[in-house]
């Protein structure tokens, strides 16, 4: 993922691993009160109190709220990557994509976090264009090579359109579901279940 160095928090000092601890939490207190409350709402005092720091930690490593804002999803994203093609079905290597995808956007603060940055300011913005990419980047590798290549980009739109659909509804589909999906984008047949099955 390409983002721009300016929303990632200074490296630690050199043997100095307590700082790296205080950095991540408060990146992950960020990240939810950002999810709950969107970037205005969000409280600097609540961020700190959470993460059991101080306000000066936070205003050390970023500048500002969208900074940090920035800072928390960026950070939320690269540890949540997805995992590489395993170029032995594009079929699975999508369904793979899609219910990873959907499994951090529906069940971590992630989601709500994103679904706040979408309205939010250009910066913020920058980092989820840098995570679409990232994904795309990911998704092709999955296809390159395949019988799926051709269309590949309408193919990623499409799953990629999927997996924002499950996002903004906030409703996690069934496996059923997401495996239709996938064989519907690669114009495969979904497989076909008795009655009732789910």
């Amino acid at each position: 993922m390409s983002v721009s160095p300016s929303f990632r928090p200074a490296a630690p000092a050199a043997g100095r691993p307590r700082q790296r601890r205080v950095t991540d939490a408060l990146l992950s207190a960020a990240l939810a009160e950002f999810a709950r409350h969107g970037l205005d709402g969000a409280r600097i005092e609540t961020i700190a109190r959470t993460a059991r720091t101080s306000k000066q930690a936070i205003y050390r490593r970023w500048p500002d709220k969208t900074t940090l804002f920035s800072a928390a999803l960026d950070h939320a994203f690269a540890g949540s990557r997805p995992d590489p093609a395993q170029r032995l079905s594009a079929a699975a290597d999508l369904d793979r994509f899609v219910r990873g995808r959907i499994e951090v956007l529906t069940a971590t603060s992630l989601g709500p976090a994103f679904v706040q940055a979408l309205a939010s300011r250009p910066q913020v913005k920058a980092v989820l264009d840098g995570v679409e990419e990232d994904w795309r980047l990911t998704l092709r590798q999955m296809l390159v090579g395949t019988a799926f290549e051709a269309g590949m980009e309408t193919r990623i739109d499409l799953v990629l359109g999927y997996v924002h659909r499950c996002l903004v509804a906030e409703r996690r589909p069934s496996d059923v579901e997401i495996e239709t999906a996938v064989h519907l984008v690669l114009g495969l047949m979904p497989p076909r279940r008795p009655p009732g099955c789910r």
